[in-house]
């Protein structure tokens, strides 16, 4: 028999990779408690986004925190009396981000945005990180970090670590 070669190689070995991946290579009643693993992901990762479309939460900002972002971004921004409201909608959000000269008022909205969704968010996304843990578990990996990055140029935690520890005393210097 032939052994494969090149492209040929490396597409057998993706495709069976993807097939591992998803289950197919367990037993029958670990690929059925796979299932209801995924089915509880895709639950809590809707519930999660659905709770993020329901925040109305705004930041209240002053025309001078407002310095340094277009003037038809400002000019689309709701009023309160002499104060504008920034909202967590991506458009609001991403454009004071990225334009806002006020470091204090960037924190603020970083703050805000950060607690989206509040207590009820924090206990889904928990519950949703230990179910990624079962399904890591499930397919034989020591956690779901080790599951998504065994695809990818790192390849586990550790690099990935190594990686941000340096990268940030790079960025401590600076």
């Amino acid at each position: 028999a032939k052994r494969l070669q090149g492209e040929d190689s490396k597409l057998l070995k993706t495709t069976l990779d993807a097939f591992r991946r998803s289950g197919m290579a367990l037993g029958p009643v670990d690929r059925a408690r796979l299932k209801v693993l995924k089915g509880q992901l895709v639950e809590l990762e809707l519930s999660y986004r659905t709770k993020l479309g329901e925040i109305k939460d705004f930041l209240p900002v002053t025309e001078a925190e407002l310095e340094g972002c277009p003037s038809d971004y400002i000019g689309r921004l709701k009023r309160d009396g002499h104060r504008y409201r920034v909202t967590m909608d991506a458009p609001d959000y991403l454009g004071f981000m990225q334009n806002a000269k006020d470091p204090a008022a960037r924190a603020r909205l970083e703050k805000l945005y950060s607690c989206r969704g509040g207590v009820d968010n924090v206990a889904v996304f928990e519950e949703a990180l230990r179910v990624r843990g079962r399904i890591a578990e499930t397919l034989g990996c020591k956690s779901y970090s080790h599951f998504v990055l065994d695809e990818r140029m790192a390849k586990e935690p550790k690099a990935v670590r190594s990686f941000l520890d340096k990268l940030r005393s790079k960025l401590r210097s600076r």
